[in-house]
């Protein structure tokens, strides 16, 4: 297995990948986009708390927003998509 996909920031599952030399895919959930869309801060400490504690050790490579929230009907949701993006960048 190169590379999973964990759909949250389970700090169980990515201490249990470390040293692993799998690929870890983390995200954000759509619960999560209105404070990191709205928050410089709030995305800071998003990632602060899910990924710089077990970097470089679990080789993170990529951090998503939300889950299908394009699809979701959702219009707040997806008008607060890019901006949380931006944030969490």
């Amino acid at each position: 297995i190169g590379k999973v996909r964990i759909y949250g920031a389970d700090p169980g599952i990515i201490k249990a990948l470390a040293n692993s030399g799998v690929g870890i895919v983390i995200g954000a959930a759509n619960g999560d986009i209105p404070s990191l869309a709205s928050d410089r801060n709030a995305a800071a400490q998003w990632v602060n708390t899910n990924v710089l504690p077990y970097y470089p050790a679990s080789n993170i490579t990529l951090i998503t927003v939300g889950n299908e929230v394009l699809t979701s009907g959702d219009q707040g949701l997806v008008s607060q998509l890019v901006p949380a993006i931006r944030n969490v960048q």
